[in-house]
């Protein structure tokens, strides 16, 4: 399974309920990821050179679907981003990763997503 294909089934399994609210179809994403990740203990355990490493060399397509591919659901915070905003645009929802790198002097800074609605 690659990246495609898991957004194709989890797409299909939202199409099961009827009038979903951009909210919830966000939500719906986002907890059916967290049954899959496992958050990548290499980034926990890693020292402040490593770290930066497996943070810079994240949060790609081509990463997430190799590790996905390879069966592989160990995430940074920039891949689960990635993948949340990658899945919602798939199903109508505009989501986008946040990325306060620009912000913050922190090498490594958390990474989130932002929900663009279609009301404004």
């Amino acid at each position: 399974m690659d990246l495609e294909k898991y957004a194709e089934e989890l797409i299909g399994e939202l199409k099961k309920y009827d009038n979903l609210t951009e909210d919830e179809i966000v939500r719906f994403i986002y907890l059916s990821l967290g049954k899959k990740i496992i958050f990548d203990y290499n980034w926990i355990l890693a020292d402040d050179f490593d770290r930066k490493f497996i943070y810079d060399t994240s949060g790609t397509y081509e990463i997430i679907n190799k590790k996905i591919t390879n069966g592989n659901w160990l995430m940074t915070c920039r891949d689960i981003s990635f993948i949340v905003s990658f899945i919602c645009k798939k199903a109508g929802v505009n989501v986008e990763v946040f990325h306060p790198k620009l912000y913050s002097h922190d090498p490594t800074p958390h990474v989130y997503n932002k929900v663009i609605r279609k009301d404004g």
